[in-house]
Formats: C-alpha cells, sequence, structure tokens
C-alpha cells in the first residue's frame, strides 16, 4: 500500500451553496498529496456546483456526477472506483476537518487497519453558527491511539451518542474497502454503522487516536422533518446487518439513534411496534429510552 497519496470522496447533493467551508478545511491539510473527488448525486444545483469548483482552480479537485439520481451509498461507492489512491477517506459536504486530520492519521494506517478519531459537533442556523459541542466529553484527548475490537460495540454497547467511528473521521486502504463490499446501495439510513459491520467481517483491525480531527456539522435547514426522516429506513439496516448482536445491543441502538427522532416526527407508536417486531422486550427497551432522555435533558 502506497500512503504517499490519500483520495478522499465527498458525495453532495443539492448543497453548492453550503459547501465551500467544507471544501476549504480539505484544501487546508496540512497532509497535501491527495485528491478530492466531490460525487454530485444528481442535483438540481450542479451548474452552481461546477462553478464554484472551476473557482478554486485546484489540481487536487476532481468533480463527477452520477448519471441519475442514487443516494450517498452509491455516490461514495462511485468515487472509491474512481479514485487514484491506495488510501480512501471520506468526508460529508457539510462537515469539516480540523487542518492535521490526514497528517495525524496517516501514521498509524496499515493495510488492514481502519483509522478514526474524534468529533466536535457544532451547530448553525440561516448560515450562523450558533455553537461548537463537545460530546465525547469523558474521552482522554491524549493522542494515544486505542484498539477497538469492534466499532459497534463501541458505539452502542451503551447508552452514549458518540461521534466516534463518524463517516468523515475514516481512514482505510481501498483494497480493505473493496474487500468489505463497501456501502450498500439499497440502505437509506445508517450506511455509516453498515460499513462498520461490513469491515468488521472482513477481517479489519479498528483504531481510534484521542484527538480531535473533524467537526460535525448540524445545519437547521437538514432537519429530521426536512430530510424526510422516517423509522422505515432504519428496519433494513436492523434486520440486515444487527441481527447478528446481542439484544442489548439492538435496543440501545433502537433509543440511541431512533427514540428522539420519533418524538420528533410523532413517530412514537412506530417506534414501538418495531420493538415488538425486532422481538426486544418493550419495558426493557423503554426503561432504557426513559434513562437516555433523562442524560439528554440534564
Amino acid at each position: 500500500m502506497d500512503k504517499s497519496f490519500v483520495s478522499i470522496v465527498m458525495p453532495i447533493f443539492n448543497r453548492a451553496s453550503r459547501v465551500k467551508t467544507s471544501i476549504d478545511s480539505v484544501l487546508s491539510q496540512t497532509f497535501t498529496s491527495y485528491e478530492l473527488i466531490i460525487v454530485d448525486d444528481f442535483s438540481d444545483d450542479f451548474d452552481e456546483l461546477s462553478n464554484l469548483v472551476d473557482s478554486y482552480e485546484s489540481e487536487h479537485i476532481k468533480l463527477l456526477r452520477l448519471p441519475n439520481k442514487g443516494n450517498g451509498a452509491i455516490a461514495r461507492n462511485y468515487g472509491v472506483q474512481h479514485s487514484k489512491g491506495d488510501v480512501i477517506c471520506f468526508i460529508d459536504s457539510d462537515d469539516q476537518w480540523l487542518p492535521d486530520k490526514l497528517e495525524k492519521q496517516i501514521q498509524y494506517l496499515e493495510q488492514d487497519i481502519v483509522i478514526t478519531s474524534l468529533s466536535k459537533i457544532q451547530t448553525i442556523k440561516n448560515g450562523r453558527k450558533l455553537h461548537t459541542k463537545i460530546i465525547n466529553e469523558e474521552l482522554p484527548i491524549s493522542g494515544e491511539v486505542e484498539i477497538v475490537d469492534d466499532p459497534i460495540l463501541a458505539l452502542f454497547g451503551g447508552l452514549t451518542s458518540k461521534l466516534v467511528f463518524q463517516t468523515s473521521t475514516l481512514m482505510m486502504s481501498k483494497e480493505l474497502f473493496q474487500k468489505s463490499g463497501g456501502f450498500d446501495p439499497d440502505l437509506l439510513r445508517h450506511q455509516d454503522y453498515q460499513l462498520l459491520v461490513c469491515l468488521k467481517s472482513a477481517k479489519a483491525k479498528f483504531r481510534k487516536i484521542n484527538i480531535y480531527t473533524n467537526i460535525y456539522v448540524k445545519d437547521s435547514q437538514d432537519s429530521i422533518k426536512n430530510k424526510g426522516w422516517t423509522i422505515e429506513r432504519s428496519k433494513t439496516f436492523l434486520r440486515k446487518y444487527l441481527k447478528s448482536y446481542k439484544n442489548d445491543v439492538q435496543a440501545n441502538f433502537i433509543v440511541v439513534q431512533l427514540f428522539g427522532p420519533s418524538l420528533k416526527t410523532h413517530s412514537l407508536l412506530k417506534w414501538l411496534c418495531l420493538i415488538f417486531e425486532l422481538r426486544l422486550n418493550p419495558i426493557k427497551v423503554c426503561c432504557k429510552a426513559t434513562v437516555f432522555l433523562y442524560k439528554r435533558l440534564r
């Protein structure tokens, strides 16, 4: 594996007016041997995006467009297929990297290892930054590298919402990504967790660097209602990829990932029905949800 060049894949859909900050964060990397592959998912504002990319006059950026509407999984796979590097990273079109993200991660990368690091969360409204929050305050910011046996257990072994192993934090070899099968194009949600499950099945090893390298951005324009969130979009992932995990992990996932959105979209009845469909203990799951809500509101 040649670690001297990194291919970065950014999927995008109808975000031409809001993607500049994300692109700038990639172009500001201290590790400068890379390509940024922006894959447009057949957006309505492609001309605007194309003009923006042209304005950079950067040899680092390559703009591709899907031949018809797909989804984030298809766009990411397409970007990897057209990449030149042996090393692959992903960044969402609304996220940001700190300047040393690539430099910090590349030194620990090996053929069968997936590297991740920590994220801060930033809230913006009408294009204005409201605040930046650290949601992993219990994690030591030591710079040390931690071995993680199973990322799904690291994420959902408890009821803590963590921005670890988020797609924009990952670095891996292209060979390992291809061995895992990549992103499942049939999934409309949770492609990031699906990739982790498939990487684990492909015998990947996982390493977490305890430093902040990413900013996960929550934009009020991208609320779950605006995105058309439905609980049905999570069922395929649960049945196809989490069925091998213990009931407790599935219950934690349902609480951490689906309970809040179900409340916001008035879909609590469907959330309860899902618990019964998966043959989980409804009393236990509801108790977990109560504890989770209490911690969030504290």
